[in-house]
């Protein structure tokens, strides 16, 4: 099978055994294929190998969610693979909406991020059609 080539093995067999992995983890190479498409090249996945919000390390990915956040030579993205289009963002929008795409409500995410800035990504997500 190609994705026990692509993914670590441990990695891969969470994909295998849980349907909502696969979702995220087709999310993933979704980000990457458009953000390759935009001359971005190193793209890395939060959540797959790295964290943009260091303090979600431990955390297991949220809910399977078309939009992610991904990085790329330092330059930050929100990835919404629905549409296609990604937004550039700065480190702490990105760090804000890694916590809230990870837990899934602003009140949990500000446990992570300072509140102010996960509603203003909240809302600034709303105001741009972005589901969550």
């Amino acid at each position: 099978m190609a994705l026990a080539k692509a993914v670590p093995t441990a990695e891969g067999d969470a994909i295998l055994e849980r349907p909502d992995e696969l979702r995220r983890f087709l999310t993933a190479v979704s980000a990457v294929r458009a953000l390759r498409a935009r001359g971005m090249q190193h793209v890395c996945v939060s959540g797959y190998g790295m964290r943009v919000n260091d303090a979600l390390a431990p955390h297991a990915h949220g809910s399977p969610r078309a939009v992610t956040i991904a990085v790329s030579d330092d330059a930050h993205f929100l990835v919404d693979t629905d549409t296609g289009r990604a937004f550039g963002v700065s480190p702490a929008f990105a760090s804000a909406a890694d916590a809230l795409l990870t837990v899934g409500s602003v009140n949990d995410a500000a446990e992570f991020s300072p509140r102010e800035q996960v509603v203003a990504v909240a809302d600034l997500l709303a105001g741009a059609g972005v589901a969550l």
